[in-house]
């Protein structure tokens, strides 16, 4: 269920951000999403890349995570869409879903790596610091810079289905392949590093 949990709370994120007309504030508001999952440890797929690295997390549940976590979204999709202002949200998810639509799919695959980077410093630097401001920055980051996040697009897909039909489905596989890409080059950049520094203290010693 945490899968679930943490689908639902990037669906009210997706959802604010678009609620409150994007830019820096829906950002800011969306970052509070990733930072509330870190904090009561759910488990979002993005956020799980390194810790299937680090052999923290184990990969059946990593994969479970991902249609949990669409599943999460498509319950808040479905009832945000009943909401005073649905018509400008859905406005708005068309727009973003028509914007990675047009683009190319490896640029879909790149945008995917950016975000998928910045979860992973958001993820390990809550892990090793604890500070709310560690999370946010990254995500205010990649929701800024029109990166892709595979969950929080699949509501922006699912809400802008009443103008463009599941035309934007297909994006959100290349999305999902960056992601996983980008999280896991930082993951195993600071693998390289832990066992570097390990290696360092075990000479010292």
């Amino acid at each position: 269920m945490k899968a679930f949990y943490a689908g639902i709370i990037i669906g009210l994120g997706a959802f604010a951000n678009l609620a409150v007309g994007g830019g820096i504030l829906g950002a800011a508001i969306f970052s509070f999403a990733l930072l509330t999952i870190c904090a009561l440890q759910y488990d979002l797929f993005t956020g799980k890349v390194g810790a299937v690295i680090f052999k923290e997390y184990k990969l059946s549940k990593f994969v479970l995570a991902y249609p949990l976590n669409m599943l999460g979204i498509a319950f808040v999709a479905a009832i945000s869409s009943f909401a005073p202002g649905a018509k400008d949200i859905i406005a708005a998810a068309s727009n973003i879903t028509v914007l990675r639509i047009a683009n190319p799919w490896w640029i879909n695959i790149l945008m995917g790596i950016i975000c998928g980077m910045c979860v992973q410093i958001a993820v390990s630097g809550w892990k090793a610091t604890k500070q709310p401001l560690v999370v946010m920055l990254p995500v205010i980051v990649f929701v800024v810079g029109k990166t892709n996040h595979c969950i929080a697009d699949m509501y922006y897909v699912l809400m802008s289905v009443p103008q463009l039909g599941p035309a934007g489905l297909i994006t959100i596989v290349w999305t999902t392949i960056g992601n996983i890409i980008g999280a896991a080059i930082l993951s195993l950049a600071q693998a390289y590093d832990l066992r570097k520094r390990q290696a360092v203290d075990g000479n010292k010693s």
